[in-house]
């Protein structure tokens, strides 16, 4: 009979199990691999360098003969648009810089802070598409598509958020240009919410913003045929086919 190795670690809010010869790490209950199993020598179990920088988040560098161990940064920040929200059986999460598989989910839990740009506090309830936001989160995610990962604060980035966006992902189709010199851009792709649509004409106006999906400026003159983007609006459309509102944002995605 074979006698595996094996110990449970905790720092902080971290939990992990390492198995003598088994290259399956766990992280708070999630399974994940490193390329190398952990070896017991001589009663002793050692673990590959990268188990120090990935698990127990820590900084490893090497200075002559010594390995030297230092407490690495607590989170990364991120910021993009919100495509998509959860919120159902105790489960609350947005989905930003992208749809499907794209982009990144932040899982929203009860030390979440939400805030506004000036600082005050929100609730998850006044989060909806269409917000630009900059999120504090974990360095820790899932392997899965989209990942997934702890946020430890939100912040709205708009000054002025309407109480509404809908909004519509996919590829402009036509840039159309009025005799008074504005212009509009016809957008066929996927609804994000029950009242969008899955085709729209937006017209651009001064107001409109304009950004990639790290809610970088970028010029109108980049929206152009075939360009992908994230185009967001007032529930307030005209009645043709398709119905025609006005740009509030447009997330033109970027290589």
């Amino acid at each position: 009979m074979r006698l595996t190795k094996a110990v449970d670690l905790n720092k902080g809010s971290i939990f992990t199990t390492v198995k003598s010869g088994q290259d399956r790490y766990t992280i708070n209950k999630r399974y994940f691999t490193l390329g190398t199993a952990p070896q017991t020598k001589q009663g002793k179990l050692y673990v590959p360098a990268s188990f120090i920088s990935k698990v127990l988040r820590q900084a490893v560098t090497v200075e002559g003969q010594q390995i030297l161990i230092r407490p690495a940064a607590d989170g990364l920040s991120e910021t993009g648009v919100i495509t998509s929200i959860t919120d159902a059986d105790n489960y609350q999460a947005v989905h930003i810089r992208g749809i499907g598989t794209e982009g990144i989910v932040l899982n929203v839990g009860k030390d979440t802070r939400l805030v506004r740009k000036d600082g005050s506090a929100l609730a998850f309830s006044e989060l909806h598409i269409g917000m630009t936001i900059e999120a504090q989160h974990s360095l820790i995610s899932t392997r899965s598509l989209p990942p997934q990962t702890p946020a430890y604060q939100i912040t709205v980035l708009d000054a002025e958020s309407p109480d509404e966006f809908l909004g519509t992902a996919g590829t402009i189709q036509q840039v159309i240009t009025a005799g008074d010199g504005t212009a509009s851009i016809r957008i066929r792709g996927s609804a994000l919410s029950g009242k969008s649509q899955n085709e729209v004409v937006l017209r651009l106006t001064e107001a409109t913003v304009i950004i990639n999906s790290s809610g970088e400026a970028v010029s109108s003159a980049d929206l152009t045929e075939g360009a992908k983007v994230i185009g967001f609006y007032s529930p307030f459309l005209t009645r043709s086919l398709p119905p025609t509102g006005t740009a509030l944002k447009v997330v033109l995605e970027t290589e």
